[in-house]
């Protein structure tokens, strides 16, 4: 999925009003979770997001 495609979904999925909104939450949720794993599972999880995630 590119990163326009995960964008619009996020805002779909979340009923945002503006793709900013979605872009926002969607770099943010992600964050979350690299507190709390390890370096090598960070890098698993980044390998299957969209590039600019």
């Amino acid at each position: 999925m590119q990163h326009h495609e995960s964008l619009a979904r996020v805002r779909e999925l979340g009923a945002y009003d503006s793709q900013d909104e979605a872009a926002k939450i969607t770099e943010a949720v992600p964050s979350v979770p690299a507190r709390r794993i390890s370096p090598g599972e960070v890098e698993d999880l980044a390998s299957r997001l969209p590039g600019p995630l």
